[in-house]
């Protein structure tokens, strides 16, 4: 939720391009994450070229960008190298913010700035659960009980 208030903040000042890519721990490879990329960027990337020209295809659709790009990679599991993948590194181009469960991969990717976020607590869940929900509705009988079990 961190991550998609950020991107809701960031489009809403209107000064940057946001891009959002689930990257997800199933069937991870560089050549997924290249496509899933591609496709947020509006170009397609050919399933025969190599993994090289691949990054070489994307370097050059971030660097045609008018405005400062944020690429938001939500769910990652694995390390990967940024430069592999085709994700350029210059700060007045592209930054980065990506959602792990791993410290290790934040690590190991080189992150500059780590944000661990804490689980809530019972109380704090329901009360965001409700907030979420609405006022308005009112959870009846065993409902009431099943949602605060879930």
């Amino acid at each position: 939720w961190v991550a998609r208030h950020i991107e809701y903040h960031l489009l809403e000042k209107n000064n940057y391009r946001v891009l959002w890519v689930t990257v997800s721990q199933e069937n991870f490879s560089i050549t997924s994450l290249q496509d899933k990329i591609a496709n947020v960027l509006g170009i397609r990337l050919s399933n025969r070229d190599e993994e090289e020209v691949r990054a070489d295809i994307l370097r050059g659709a971030f660097s045609r960008m008018k405005r400062l790009v944020v690429l938001i990679l939500d769910d990652v599991w694995e390390e990967f190298c940024l430069d592999r993948v085709g994700i350029p590194l210059h700060p007045n181009k592209c930054r980065l913010i990506l959602t792990t469960r791993s410290l290790e991969v934040c690590n190991r990717i080189q992150c500059q700035r780590k944000f661990d976020l804490q689980t809530l607590d019972k109380d704090e869940a329901w009360d965001l659960f409700k907030y979420r929900l609405g006022s308005e509705t009112l959870l009846q009988g065993d409902l009431d009980n099943i949602a605060k079990s879930i």
